[in-house]
């Protein structure tokens, strides 16, 4: 256990770092047509309590190597023809 604790200076102690990150992914009709699953157990979509959308991923959403790829919602009017 250390018994002497340095305190943080805010001016020398923090670094900012940005890291841009281009990936092509191949998106395929698979991935949104229902091949992962059905409706509500898909695995690669996933959905939100508000209902607002969904977020559709590579592979299932909790694996580690899922990969945000997209958000759908729908939207419908009773006044639309």
């Amino acid at each position: 256990m250390p018994i002497n604790y340095e305190p943080i200076d805010a001016t020398t102690d923090v670094a900012t770092t940005r890291t841009l990150l281009h990936e092509v992914i191949p998106l395929t009709g698979s991935i949104v047509s229902g091949t992962y699953g059905v409706f509500p157990n898909d695995e690669n979509i996933k959905n939100y309590s508000h209902g607002m959308f969904q977020s559709v991923y590579d592979y299932p959403f909790l694996s580690s190597s899922a990969n945000h790829i997209f958000d759908i919602t729908v939207g419908y009017s009773s006044t639309s023809g």
